[in-house]
């Protein structure tokens, strides 16, 4: 997908705006047919942007090696010479910048029956020579989880010991493949609570922008998430009250927990499924956490589910698919005995009885179209992904093909989805900063790093009295396989109206630089925001906008018109300039009685 780009430069020192446009040739813009990206073997293992060009990539393990496949303009993924030497039992990978120096680089997260280890590939480049492998020597209980401890950018980690459960925190460093402890940054008399198979999360959930560090453990059947807030720039402090305990009927399960601004009111919500077995195959109910309390979500699904195997169920994945500012989820219903992805919209609830405003029905129609080599194999899995980066949610799906059914082998393919009503979206990145042109050739500005736990907010005037508003943190979760987009996407609906002011939250102390805003960006943008890096006082900002359908019809309608009516002009005109010839011709003829 191309852009008509506009790069914004703004330094808030000096309050100045520098816009240049650059204008590529419309007709780019327009989708003459939907490629159809090549089959890829393999099972997912994370999403980035390896090759920093603003098209996200994928890392696939297929078979001892995690292989590197990068997207092009036009949807489709290239294999390139990367490939890790990893093992079998890979349980999940993450891309982040663990040393600083600006690259991406890669973790593994591999598995036994026992303990979970790490091993950090540190990267100059996109070859198979260009990643180094560092291996931590801690032995995991469950997968470690990426965040930012003290705001510096770099990729950190943190989890829990195999044998006594101890708390494990540690911090990336320039030197490579060595990490710095820092269980000490987490002031308490009790360590954080540690509950198998849910997944470490860094977002924001008191509204400032600003990402938290959010643990779990049981109390009985009930779910307690422990939250834990920055204090300083290495000092984090367990907020007992933040979150209240949910709980769980006798004999209920409940599934991993979804991070997403439900309901449209600027604020993050907590959406936790409570199923009626231990894999999840049977959703009850949907209980979500939005202001100050938990209220039990209504929920159209009478089919059960496809669900990941473990501790906890990873049961829906969340993405503004109809992208009208309220996030929906994605699910695999049996239907007729086989996994099918469906959406479960998150739409309007006039007659809810627990007074909630929102419900998720089952999307019917129009039905997600699969290829035809997917509806003959088996889906495992199915997420959402944007082709092409064109700010339209696709579905990625994870098959065994009916070729493959006995080597088990899993095909990657896509379901991809176009939006004819000409909704808009905004699509928000925010990058970690480096030192000047430390960026790929493309963007120039910030690392072209996803940075982990950065948030954004926006509002829009839909109205004199109607506002709308929207919360997201960039891959609040990184392990078990939730596959979080390393951006956030707004859907916008059908408004042409400008955005009125976007905040972006960086996860740092509250006195280093920690926000930034924006004013009246057009609808179809997606914005490219890197902070200040060593307490300098801007930030940068670049703006890419992407020309509307309806836009682009409205053009060639009157292109078409005026073409038409030049047309019509010259025809006319040749035909005076005839006719005026003919009565010149018949003038010159004329005898004339005057002469006699």
């Amino acid at each position: 997908m191309r852009y008509a780009a506009v790069c914004y430069t703004m330094e808030i020192k000096f309050r100045y705006v520098y816009v240049c446009y650059i204008l590529n040739t419309l007709c780019h813009a327009i989708k003459l047919g939907n490629p159809s990206p090549p089959k890829l073997k393999g099972a997912v293992c994370a999403y980035g942007d390896m090759n920093r060009d603003l098209y996200t990539d994928l890392l696939i393990h297929d078979g001892i090696k995690v292989k590197l496949y990068t997207q092009t303009e036009e949807g489709e993924f290239q294999s390139t010479s990367l490939a890790l030497e990893v093992g079998k039992s890979v349980a999940s990978c993450a891309i982040g910048d663990f040393n600083g120096d600006a690259l991406p680089d890669i973790l593994v997260i591999t598995n036994t029956k026992e303990h979970y280890k790490a091993v950090v590939f540190i990267c100059t480049g996109i070859s198979g020579s260009d990643c180094s492998p560092f291996q931590l020597d801690e032995e995991f209980l469950d997968e470690p989880g990426v965040i930012d401890v003290n705001g510096d950018g770099k990729s950190d980690l943190v989890g829990f010991a195999k044998d006594d459960q101890k708390f494990i925190c540690r911090l990336g460093t320039e030197k490579n493949g060595v990490f710095a402890k820092c269980e000490e940054s987490f002031e308490a008399d009790k360590q954080p609570g540690f509950l198998k198979g849910f997944p470490i999360s860094f977002v924001d959930v008191t509204g400032d922008l600003s990402a938290e560090v959010i643990f779990a453990m049981r109390n009985g059947s009930n779910l307690v998430l422990d939250v834990w807030k920055r204090s300083s720039k290495n000092a984090w402090k367990r907020s007992v009250e933040l979150i209240k305990e949910l709980k769980i009927e006798e004999g209920k399960y409940f599934g991993v927990p979804l991070f997403a601004d439900f309901d449209a009111d600027g604020s993050m919500d907590i959406a936790v499924p409570v199923c009626a077995d231990a894999p999840c195959t049977r959703v009850d109910s949907i209980w979500i956490w939005t202001n100050n309390h938990w209220l039990p979500s209504t929920i159209s699904l009478s089919n059960n589910v496809a669900s990941s195997t473990g501790q906890l169920s990873v049961v829906f994945r969340v993405g503004d698919f109809t992208l009208d500012g309220y996030p929906d989820l994605l699910a695999l219903v049996i239907c007729e005995g086989q996994p099918t992805p469906m959406i479960l919209e998150n739409t309007e609830c006039t007659s809810c009885m627990n007074n909630e405003t929102r419900q998720f029905t089952l999307r019917t129609t129009p039905r997600l179209i699969q290829p035809s080599g997917v509806s003959l194999g088996k889906i495992r899995m199915a997420s959402f992904f944007d082709l092409m980066e064109d700010g339209t949610l696709d579905v990625l799906l994870e098959y065994v093909d009916v070729k493959d059914h006995r080597k088990k082998e899993t095909t990657i393919d896509f379901i991809q989805y176009s939006d004819y009503g000409d909704t808009t979206f905004l699509k928000v990145e925010v990058f970690s900063s480096c030192t000047k042109n430390c960026g790929s050739e493309k963007i120039k500005i910030g690392s072209g790093i996803a940075w982990h736990g950065a948030c954004v907010s926006y509002n829009m005037s839909v109205s004199r009295k109607l506002e709308q508003r929207g919360t997201q943190c960039q891959m609040p979760q990184t392990t078990h396989r939730t596959f979080y987009s390393p951006f956030t996407l707004f859907g916008l609906g059908r408004s042409p109206n400008f955005v009125d002011y976007v905040r972006i939250g960086s996860p740092r102390p509250v006195d280093a630089s920690q926000h930034y805003g924006l004013k009246q960006l057009v609808p179809n943008s997606r914005v490219i925001v890197v902070p200040p890096k060593n307490g300098a006082s801007y930030w940068q900002s670049r703006l890419y906008v992407t020309p509307s359908s309806l836009i682009i019809q409205s053009l060639i309608v009157l292109i078409s018109v005026c073409s038409s009516l030049l047309l019509i002009i010259a025809v006319l005109h040749i035909r005076e300039r005839r006719i005026d010839k003919q009565e010149r011709q018949a003038q010159s003829h004329r005898f004339h009685f005057d002469a006699m």
